[in-house]
């Protein structure tokens, strides 16, 4: 739900009495996410409590602000650094309290905490971040401009790396796992196992063949993306329902998804149905049910203790950001080739080696 009330209010006329000041401490943030929008009045804040809108004007102040609040800075150190008021941060942080974003005074103990809050708290970071994830996605590009037939293939040629590699972290992480979690995630691996052959057969319907995709090597991001999966479910392996939830698609209707298939490969002037198996491993795996894995097994995470779940979260981050890195590094190298292989090749020790 959207609060339509602002939350950075203007400093005029605030008086923050010193006790304030001093609940504020060094002060820390709950998890934020800040769409900006330069050119409209108001943008939006989103936390796991709801969406709020802010004034753009003292958003932008507010992004100055935002990067030094850290455990390690008082207020005179955030001004100083931000090269905004005292005041003016003082009266910023204090209307943060409302909307909750503003951390509470650090617990140091290790109270048990309830299944139940545990996975609401879980789930609900890997659903903000997985709406953060999704305004980053190439695909949502193509449906706004044309793009070169070279991202549009390195896109894919990145996608088919790590769909090929996603079962089998799957089954890394059920390999660690016992009981009805090993089953859940053993299952997932198999659902998941081989879906990589829809991605090849769009590739080859936009001008690569079975050869290049297959002996190609995936881009460091790509490869860091694997490596990440593995690192978080090594913390837990009920972590890759998380993830799950974060990054698989939610059902749409098999009309609306092929009217959108339609629009982009028009937009794209790309060959008629040649992301029609892309589409239809979406409707595959949404009719699966992989995206509610999280809310069907909420009860397979663990609850503590706080240390694990400090562990949990920010790896999840991690990869979310990694994510993003991905699609930066993709845009970087297929954009404008400028010489750069297509498909990227391995490097192979005969390439050094000269012959005497």
């Amino acid at each position: 739900m959207k609060s339509t009330s602002p939350v950075i209010a203007e400093a005029s006329n605030v008086e923050l009495p010193c006790a304030v000041e001093a609940l504020l401490g060094r002060p820390r943030l709950r998890e934020n996410v800040w769409r900006i929008r330069p050119g409209e009045q108001a943008s939006e804040l989103e936390t796991l409590q709801g969406v709020f809108e802010v004034e753009t004007a003292r958003a932008l102040v507010f992004m100055r602000i935002r990067s030094h609040c850290t455990p390690h800075n008082s207020l005179d150190v955030i001004a100083t650094r931000s090269g905004v008021s005292r005041e003016r941060v003082i009266a910023d942080l204090f209307s943060l309290i409302e909307p909750a974003v503003l951390v509470g005074p650090v617990r140091h103990d290790d109270a048990a905490v309830s299944t139940a809050q545990v996975a609401n708290v879980l789930m609900n970071a890997a659903s903000l971040w997985g709406r953060e994830l999704s305004t980053t996605l190439i695909a949502n590009r193509l449906c706004e401009e044309v793009q070169p037939l070279s991202l549009i293939q390195g896109w894919l040629l990145e996608t088919y790396h790590y769909v090929a590699d996603f079962p089998v972290a799957i089954q890394f992480a059920a390999d660690t796992a016992d009981g009805e979690l090993r089953d859940v995630l053993q299952h997932y691996a198999a659902e998941e196992r081989g879906h990589e052959k829809f991605v090849l057969r769009s590739l080859e319907a936009i001008g690569l063949s079975s050869a290049e995709v297959e002996s190609s090597r995936p881009l460091a991001s790509t490869r860091a993306v694997m490596l990440m999966m593995r690192s978080l479910f090594s913390v837990h392996p009920a972590t890759v329902l998380l993830m799950a939830h974060m990054v698989e698609a939610s059902e749409v209707p098999l009309e609306d998804l092929r009217q959108l298939r339609r629009d982009i490969e028009s937009r794209q002037q790309l060959p008629e149905d040649s992301l029609a198996p892309i589409f239809e491993h979406q409707a595959i795996d949404a009719s699966l049910g992989h995206q509610t894995l999280l809310s069907r097994h909420r009860y397979l995470l663990p609850t503590g203790p706080r240390a694990l779940l400090d562990e949990i979260v920010g790896g999840l981050h991690d990869l979310k950001h990694l994510f993003e890195l991905q699609t930066q590094e993709i845009q970087a190298y297929y954009r404008e080739l400028r010489g750069q292989f297509l498909p990227p090749q391995p490097i192979k020790y005969q390439s050094l080696e000269v012959e005497s």
